[in-house]
């Protein structure tokens, strides 16, 4: 029984307690396959036809991040107008800011969670910088992300998420954790009683 006990402590314990792991995309050799930070791993695609989640490469690293190819624009591989990049975790998480690159003053963008709470941007605080900093403690939990380009001459790229952290389990699955252990521990005791009134 105590081993019972320890066992599930530590599955209950241990269950989404990543730290806040940061992701950084200006790596090419890296391209858009699966990172894992802290423990936490994001991945990419891109919904739609004829799409797909790419590396947009720039001789500047603060440059470089995520896009979208789609087979009419094989050149950009930025975030278009119409076109989404979704941003996958593999566990709930809570974020507080994304950085996109290749922001001019005009672009435009949407990001969407998978519980369909969004934010729309257009501010461009950054002046004539590649990047802005968009900060999504607003969105609360997600699993995933979906950022879709907005307006007329939009070309961005993901290029940067901080503070990701796992949202721990809430206090609800330790009291079911907890009233499982107890009727576990039920069921033995009469079963040793039984066995020892016969």
């Amino acid at each position: 029984m105590k081993k019972i006990l320890f066992t599930a402590c530590l599955v209950l314990g241990s269950a989404n307690s990543a730290v806040a792991a940061t992701f950084t995309f200006d790596d090419g050799n890296q391209g858009v396959s699966p990172r894992t930070s802290d423990g936490l791993t994001v991945s990419f695609a891109a919904p739609g036809a004829n799409r797909q989640a790419r590396f947009a490469n720039n001789t500047f690293a603060d440059r470089r991040g995520i896009g979208v190819r789609t087979g009419i624009n094989f050149v950009s591989d930025t975030i278009d107008p119409g076109e989404t990049l979704r941003v996958n975790f593999d566990t709930t998480v809570a974020g507080d800011t994304l950085t996109m690159t290749r922001w001019q003053g005009d672009e435009a963008i949407t990001i969407t969670t998978n519980k369909g709470k969004s934010l729309q941007y257009n501010i461009d605080t950054n002046g004539s910088g590649p990047k802005e900093v968009i900060d999504i403690t607003s969105l609360g939990n997600f699993l995933s992300l979906n950022i879709t380009g907005e307006g007329t001459t939009t070309t961005t790229a993901l290029h940067k998420i901080t503070n990701v952290s796992a949202v721990p389990l809430p206090a609800a699955a330790w009291l079911f954790g907890s009233g499982i252990l107890g009727l576990v521990g039920l069921a033995r005791r009469k079963k040793a009683a039984q066995a020892s009134s016969r």
